[in-house]
């Protein structure tokens, strides 16, 4: 998963956040609930249209990876009592 990609899974997840802080707001203006539902589908189409960006995996790049310095997806490392997330960039200027 590239930097785009990453970015795009922490708006996705902060999604329903701003949609349950957006909707105690359009409760108490009754006129502007309209607005604040039409802003949240805009918002969800344009991360839709932003996850058909990512291409699909190939397995030949993936099956190259046998280091964890070489794999740029996050990982998920699961032990009794831990659960460990390692996020790995690549340089974005390798010189």
């Amino acid at each position: 998963m590239n930097r785009r990609a990453c970015l795009l899974s922490c708006l996705l997840a902060s999604a329903p956040l701003c949609a349950t802080l957006s909707g105690c707001h359009a409760h108490a203006l009754s006129g502007n609930a309209e607005q604040a539902r039409a802003e949240r589908n805009a918002e969800q189409n344009t991360a839709r249209q932003q996850l058909e960006l990512i291409p699909p995996p190939s397995k030949n790049r993936f099956m190259a990876i046998h280091t964890a310095e070489s794999w740029e997806n996050p990982s998920i490392t699961v032990e009794p009592g831990m659960l460990e997330l390692r996020i790995t960039l690549a340089d974005p200027n390798p010189s």
